[in-house]
């Protein structure tokens, strides 16, 4: 059974990278929701292992607003969330959100890899 990724993102090359990052693994497929309700929906009929979360620039309004919208609904409260950020401080404001951990940008396609093996590996072991 596949594990699904989650991207909240707007930017191709984002999309195209996280597409490159979960293509090392037989067990996971991206889905892409380019807003926050998109993103919440996406969560709840998905069910994916992880939620990653592009944060464009210093302003994580819908970043936020997307972490919020899953951290307050029962069903998808449990998902790891991730942000991709642009700085340290952008990436401190997402865990306050809610998110588990962030890679600054740019980051090594290896940091990204690997973020994404630890939680869609742990959700493999959870299922």
């Amino acid at each position: 059974m596949a594990r699904i990724v989650e991207l909240v993102a707007e930017d191709t090359a984002i999309v195209q990278l996280m597409e490159s990052a979960v293509e090392q693994f037989d067990h996971a497929e991206v889905i892409v929701a380019g807003n926050p309700e998109d993103a919440a929906q996406l969560a709840v009929t998905q069910r994916p292992a992880l939620v990653i979360i592009d944060s464009v620039g210093s302003d994580i309004t819908n970043a936020a607003a997307s972490a919020r919208r899953i951290r307050a609904n029962p069903e998808t409260e449990h998902i790891p969330l991730a942000g991709l950020c642009p700085n340290v401080e952008t990436g401190q404001r997402i865990i306050s959100e809610g998110a588990e951990a962030f890679l600054v940008k740019p980051f090594d396609l290896e940091d990204l890899i690997a973020l994404v093996e630890v939680y869609t590996l742990s959700a493999r072991r959870a299922a």
